[in-house]
Order: C-alpha cells, then structure tokens, then sequence
C-alpha cells in the first residue's frame, strides 16, 4: 500500500500524503516486535532465537505464494499456535496467526495470483477502515463500566 500511495500520492492534509499516514502501520507494528523480543527473556541467545525465528517466518510468508487446505496440517497448526499461549504468546499474536493460517487456509483467486503479504495487509486495511470498528470501543468501555458498578450482583439479588 505505501509503494503505491509513493506512487500515486494523495493528500489527506497539506503536505501529509497518504502512504505517510499508512507507514505508522508498519513502524507500530516494528516497535511492538521489538518490545516483545527484548522483554521475553534476559538471555541473549533465546532472544536470537526469537529473532531468527521470526525473520524466517517473514520469509516464509513473503515468498510462499500457494496456499494450502490440507485439514489435518491445519488442525496441526492451530493446536500449535494455541499450545504457544501456555508459553506466554500474547493473545493479540495468536489472533493473528490464527487469521493468516485461515486466510491461507482457503485457496481463492485473490490469494494464488497476488503478492501474499500485499493481500493480507489489504484485507487488514479494509477490514479497519470499515465504521462498525468504532463499535468495539464502545462495547469494551460498556463492559468496563457493568462490571466496576456491580450490575452483576444487583441484577442477581433482584432476579
């Protein structure tokens, strides 16, 4: 999305073109990459490990262009992912994981015949500017406030 907004610029406000707003994307993600790897441990090679890991991961992703739809590899890696969470996985990687193995998951058109990591970043893009994602503030800070007023234990006494 950035190479195409440097492309073929676009304006949101003088002199801040679009590709300049959407490259927060990726530098926001960078920086929570980089706390999680320095905050996992206070050993050198397991955060070496970690990195290595995911810089094979990135290349898996950026050069694979086939997905696949075989059950029992897919069974295989969501049981996996999940098992990382008693490792310690924050929940919102595991969601994401989660997606691009369902994503990869479904061979369609879109996915065998563009660049993977474009259609997952436009899926994502499309999928965030849509307006119902203000719902979901909304709804946390109304769960937020059920459960510091204790409506639970109000509606219990009364039912």
């Amino acid at each position: 999305m950035i190479q195409i907004g440097i492309q073929y610029p676009d304006f949101i406000a003088p002199f801040i073109t679009v590709w300049f707003a959407q490259s927060i994307i990726p530098v926001g993600l960078f920086l929570i990459w980089y706390h999680m790897i320095m905050t996992s441990s206070d050993k050198l090679n397991y955060r070496l490990f970690l990195v290595f890991c995911s810089f094979l991961a990135i290349l898996v992703f950026y050069y694979w262009q086939s997905p696949y739809s075989n059950e029992i590899l897919l069974t295989i890696q969501v049981l996996c992912t999940l098992a990382l969470v008693a490792f310690g996985l924050p929940i919102f990687v595991v969601l994401a994981a989660l997606s691009i193995i369902f994503f990869l998951s479904e061979p369609n058109e879109w996915t065998t015949n563009f660049n993977l990591i474009s259609t997952i970043s436009d899926s994502a893009y499309s999928i965030v500017v849509r307006p119902t994602l203000a719902a979901i503030p909304i709804f946390t800070l109304a769960g937020y406030l059920l459960a510091e007023s204790n409506i639970s234990k109000t509606s219990f006494r009364f039912f």
